[in-house]
């Protein structure tokens, strides 16, 4: 069987003449998600099987929905079902491989930047590369949190237990009263 080649498009981006767009659906976007016999051999139901394949790749429970075409609430009603440790299990494995998916791409955004589109009149005239300092900021605090963290600990290691230094002020406080 000979496949024909497709037609190259005009410098323009458009097609031929005669030849309309095609318009990639989902997955194309996407990417190709994970192929559901494999990922989840335990779940019987091709439903639960592609939800769970979509789930995978795109990390949200309504998109995904969409992707295996069933409604956002048969996921949690399956979750709610007597005798659902293997979905449960399945679910939660879908769930770290989009974590896996999502940590690249803020690693790629954060340090191997991305590029930003500059427009003018409408119309996207150059593109330069951009960097997100808040995701590195989140990565770092996730990678070395005794470095990054927000929330410090004034007693222990660092200076005088909080109760001491309170104490010393309030003793202080009474000095000077004196």
């Amino acid at each position: 069987m000979m496949r024909k080649k497709p037609r190259k498009q005009t410098s323009t981006g458009k097609p031929p003449k005669g030849q309309q767009a095609q318009q990639p659906d989902r997955q194309q976007l996407q990417g190709n998600p994970p192929e559901p016999e494999l990922l989840f051999q335990g779940i019987s139901n091709p439903k639960k099987r592609r939800f769970l394949a979509a789930f995978a790749q795109c990390g949200s429970v309504t998109e995904a929905a969409k992707l295996a075409e069933i409604h956002f609430t048969s996921h949690y009603k399956w979750l709610k079902e007597e005798n659902n440790a293997a979905y449960t299990e399945a679910f939660n494995r879908a769930r770290d491989i989009a974590g896996d998916i999502a940590k690249g791409e803020v690693y790629r955004r954060a340090f191997l930047g991305f590029d930003h589109p500059v427009t003018y009149e409408g119309k996207i005239t150059t593109t330069y590369k951009d960097y997100s300092d808040t995701l590195a900021m989140f990565w770092l605090k996730g990678l070395k949190p005794e470095c990054y963290r927000e929330n410090l600990n004034l007693s222990g290691s660092v200076g005088l237990p909080v109760e001491d230094f309170y104490n010393r002020i309030a003793e202080r406080k009474r000095g000077e009263k004196k």
